[in-house]
């Protein structure tokens, strides 16, 4: 019974260990997509900063700017209005993908302490995989010596039985022959009896004829 049960485990632990790789593999390719999602996203928000870090440049060199009259260029005023509404655009941007980028190292970390656990579990289920192997050969090796006491056992009480059947035979035998002694001494006795007898009538009858 024992031995049935601990190979039934096996096929259990074999599908969880399956299922912990192909778990493992899973969360891999997820972690290697959201790392390249990362980059491109780091690679956006550098281009907009340059972006941005140029346009305030240009802004404040057309501000100080002066035209050949001295006074500033037409327009300036127009742009100076215009640039914080860029600014105010391009930072709410920037501050987006910053908290997405915030949310990814989040989403990351906790991935990648799921993927340690994950490990963990699956050098738990291999271990246990192997004690549970070990204690199979151990088992089936106690089975075998159990089977090979048995058939040893089963040879013993076999040439036991058959010297009682001899022996059996060989008493009857005996007893037999010590039968037919008695018998004989009996049947002896009998006659004797039977001789003694017939001689006491004998004289007897000699006496009263007499």
């Amino acid at each position: 019974m024992t031995v049935g049960k601990q190979q039934a485990q096996f096929p259990a632990g074999v599908t969880s260990g399956v299922e912990v790789l192909r778990a493992l593999k899973s969360l891999f390719e997820h972690h290697k997509a959201l790392d390249e999602k990362l980059m491109i996203l780091k690679e956006q928000n550098n281009q907009e900063k340059i972006l941005m870090d140029g346009v305030l440049d240009g802004n404040h060199e057309q501000e100080n700017m002066p035209s050949a009259n001295g006074k500033r260029l037409l327009g300036t005023s127009l742009s100076h209005e215009e640039d914080p509404t860029k600014v105010i655009d391009l930072q709410e941007v920037i501050d987006k993908q910053s908290w997405e980028q915030s949310q990814m190292k989040e989403h990351l970390a906790a991935l990648s302490a799921h993927v340690t656990e994950l490990e963990e579990d699956l050098d738990t289920a291999r271990k246990d995989l192997l004690k549970s192997e070990e204690l199979n050969r151990t088992l089936q090796q106690d089975v075998c010596e159990a089977m090979a006491q048995k058939e040893d056992m089963e040879k013993k009480i076999s040439t036991l039985e058959k010297h009682y059947l001899t022996t059996q035979r060989e008493a009857t035998s005996v007893h037999d022959l010590n039968d037919k002694p008695e018998n004989e001494i009996a049947n002896k006795d009998t006659m004797h009896q039977q001789v003694m007898a017939f001689t006491e009538l004998c004289q007897t009858f000699t006496v009263v004829n007499y």
